[in-house]
């Protein structure tokens, strides 16, 4: 394989760093690497500056000229973000009848617009534009010029959000669709991915435009990609259109440089820390693969539809601006999360994180600037209120810790709360906790005796760590994914995000949407600059993680939606877990006979299976049940015959962040529907199986919950008029 040049670029909040790395096969050398001062008012001069520094030799300059492949991370949407410092966005919603859409709205300038789709995409209320001209120029009076267009099911028809982004463009503002965000339905998530897309796309425009514009100066014309969330990489093209995606590309670059620079990693749990001058990310990696989190990417405590590792960021750096209350020795010192310069070791006018730490030990290595500077502004500091600089210094630092390890227990928890899925595989079942801390960033060497502390556990800096993002950003593979969805009851074939529909063929069968998938999928890469890539389809449910690997040259997930008429008959199930009435279970049978449904009991029953009245309510419709009956939960999840795509859809009451109305969940053709017993319900343990959880709605003054067949009938018949009943059932 001949060799390759590769230069990452990361652009952090503090610091842009620079890296260029010989690529020969499996061999990888880093040639040279750089670190500038980020200038937040001059973006291209921080990326022509850190390139000048890595082209300081006439050998580097030869380098760079041949560079094949550039890819760029940055840290400064979630920074951006986590000080509040990102566009006003408005939101336009429109939901139909049956949901008040403003319960999921972000921001304070929210209008709802009349109209509505069904969970088919048939229009069932026409659009009420009336106020929406006003509503838009009382908005741009304001300053708001990004604006987020989001219907419940747009995803299945996005004509009224292409009406409603019309409007938009007629008053001169930017919009964001959020059917071209997503495929997927979850109409509060989508929420959230077009109001983030919306938030930091000026940012990322400018970012990308000052990259470009640098890189044409020293004539590197080699293919630029961003970092994802997900650790892939995206064409700059594309990544202009969908900047959500690379919010959290600053955590992904973390975890693809350590994955390179660290060997330890390759075994046991390993929880990564990067301490940048803004904020500190943090991510977990399971015997050398990252976790990803299967809910969907977590922004300011809201889920999105965004594909990512599972990682979190928090605003404590080595930049982070130190607060003061109280007077003496009785003074509270909260470290971050705004930021207003560099520490003063390093020129800024306000004593930071890293000035604390300056003050505390001045004989530590590592990246450390003016010591004297440092001591100076926290002795300033200190007069202000009567304290002692040490004093103030150690809680400053003591704060910083604390909220990092707080930060790091409550992403563990997270991740331990469901099964743990890595980039590779299904990991385990069990509870992980960390067997080393990882670290890297600027002030990591600083920080490493007093973090060892703080977790008990060994702190590991690999080589080049301040720079290990910029490495992980040049190693990065590019990934792409495209959810294309058959509909046979309508005869058409969707890609929401291309808005692109085509008629169905009567005679389609899965085989045929496959290929035709892969043909829409091969012409979205060509026109992105993505040709003669390695394709796979995967047939997977939204909540479930897309298998991609950062190791392969290329990996683009396509996934398929079924419906019945396309798979030949229904092949959903219902799973009763320790049912305890026999009459419910009877009437469930009957249910599951009339639908070709499969049912599955989870013993103990409550009940013998010659229970008279269990016969009684099955009539005599018994022979055609497919009834299966297991000893426990475990024989049942563990069945010989289980489908590679089958998901646990768990029905219960219990509202979890995760839980979903009947009305918004999207239903698979393969799905498991997982009932608890009458008297308890779904115990905790079996719920935390599966992230598909969903809640038949009750009035709220009404009764505590339904009974069960009747609930069983309501949730089976809702998800198979969703998926399409063939028209010989009618």
């Amino acid at each position: 394989m001949p060799k390759r040049i590769l230069l990452g670029i990361d652009a952090g909040g503090t610091h842009t760093d620079a890296v260029l790395i010989a690529c020969e096969g499996e061999s990888l050398t880093c040639l040279a690497q750089a670190k500038v001062a980020t200038d937040h008012e001059d973006l291209p001069s921080s990326i022509r500056n850190v390139l000048t520094r890595l082209a300081h030799t006439e050998t580097n300059q030869a380098l760079l000229g041949s560079v094949t492949d550039v890819t760029l991370g940055t840290t400064l949407a979630v920074n951006a973000l986590v000080q509040g410092k990102t566009s006003a966005v408005g939101l336009l919603l429109t939901a139909g009848p049956g949901l008040a859409p403003e319960r999921f709205a972000l921001g304070k300038t929210v209008a709802t617009v009349p109209g509505g789709l069904d969970h088919r995409g048939v229009e069932v209320m026409p659009l009420d534009l009336r106020d929406v001209p006003s509503t838009l120029a009382a908005w741009k009076k304001d300053g708001v010029e990004h604006i987020a267009c989001v219907g419940k099911f747009s995803p299945r028809t996005p004509d009224h959000e292409l009406i409603l982004g019309k409007c938009v463009t007629d008053q001169g503002l930017r919009v964001s669709y959020g059917h071209r965000l997503s495929g997927q339905l979850n109409f509060p998530r989508r929420i959230a991915t077009a109001w983030f897309n919306a938030a930091v796309e000026d940012l990322h425009a400018h970012f990308l435009d000052a990259v470009e514009g640098v890189l044409a100066e020293y004539g590197i014309h080699a293919t630029v990609r961003l970092l994802k969330a997900d650790g892939g990489a995206v064409p700059v093209k594309l990544s202009r259109e969908e900047p959500v995606q690379s919010i959290l590309s600053g955590p992904a670059a973390s975890v693809m440089g350590v994955l390179a620079l660290t060997p330890e990693v390759a075994s046991g749990t390993s929880l990564l820390l990067d301490i940048g001058g803004t904020t500190t990310d943090m991510a977990v990696i399971v015997d050398g693969s990252p976790v990803i989190d299967r809910n969907g990417m977590l922004l300011e405590g809201r889920r999105t539809l965004v594909r990512a590792l599972a990682s979190q960021s928090i605003g404590v750096g080595g930049d982070s601006r130190l607060t003061v209350t109280g007077q003496g020795a009785a003074i509270k010192v909260s470290t971050g999360p705004m930021r207003d310069g560099n520490a003063m070791a390093f020129g800024g006018t306000r004593p930071t994180l890293l000035d604390a730490i300056n003050t505390l030990e001045s004989d530590l290595p590592g990246e450390r600037g003016d010591i004297d500077r440092s001591l100076q502004g926290l002795q300033e500091l200190a007069a202000q209120y009567a304290a002692d600089p040490q004093i103030l210094a150690a809680k400053a630092v003591d704060n910083a810790l604390e909220k990092i390890a707080s930060q790091a227990r409550d992403l563990l928890q997270e991740i331990n709360a469901h099964p743990i899925y890595t980039l590779k595989a299904l990991r385990s079942q069990s509870a992980i906790s960390p067997d080393r801390v990882i670290l890297v960033g600027g002030p990591s060497q600083c920080l490493q005796a007093r973090l060892a502390q703080a977790f008990d556990l060994p702190v590991l800096i690999p080589a080049h760590a301040n720079v290990a993002n910029a490495v992980g950003a040049a190693l990065t593979r590019p990934t792409a994914s495209l959810e294309v969805y058959a509909d046979s009851g309508r005869r058409q074939l969707r890609a929401p995000r291309l808005d692109h529909t085509e008629s169905l063929e009567r005679a389609s069968t899965l085989e045929t949407v496959k290929k035709r998938a892969l043909s829409l999928l091969a012409d979205h890469l060509a026109a992105n600059g993505m040709q003669d890539v390695q394709v796979e389809v995967l047939e997977a449910d939204p909540l479930q993680p897309l298998m991609t690997t950062v190791q392969a040259p290329v990996t683009c997930v396509s996934p398929v939606r079924r419906y019945p008429e396309l798979w030949g008959h229904c092949v959903m199930q219902i799973v009763l877990f320790e049912p305890e009435i026999p009459p419910n279970t009877g009437n469930i049978a009957r249910l599951c006979a009339a639908t070709a449904t499969r049912l599955n009991l989870i013993e103990p029953l409550g009940f013998r299976l010659e229970n008279r009245y269990l016969k009684r309510a099955g009539l005599d419709y018994w022979p055609n049940v497919d009834m299966h009956v297991y000893a426990n939960w475990q024989a049942f999840a563990g069945r010989s015959d289980r489908k590679a795509d089958e998901r646990w859809v768990m029905v219960s009451s219990k509202k979890r962040p995760q839980s979903l109305p009947l009305q918004d969940f999207a239903f698979n053709p393969t799905d498991c529907l997982v009932f608890g017993p009458e008297t308890r319900g779904l115990p905790d343990w079996v719920l935390d199986f599966s992230p598909a959880h969903v809640r038949v709605p009750m009035f709220p003054q009404g009764v505590r919950s339904l009974n069960l067949s009747t609930c069983a009938g309501i949730v089976l018949y809702t998800a198979l008029i969703a998926l399409g009943i063939p028209s010989e059932w009618c």
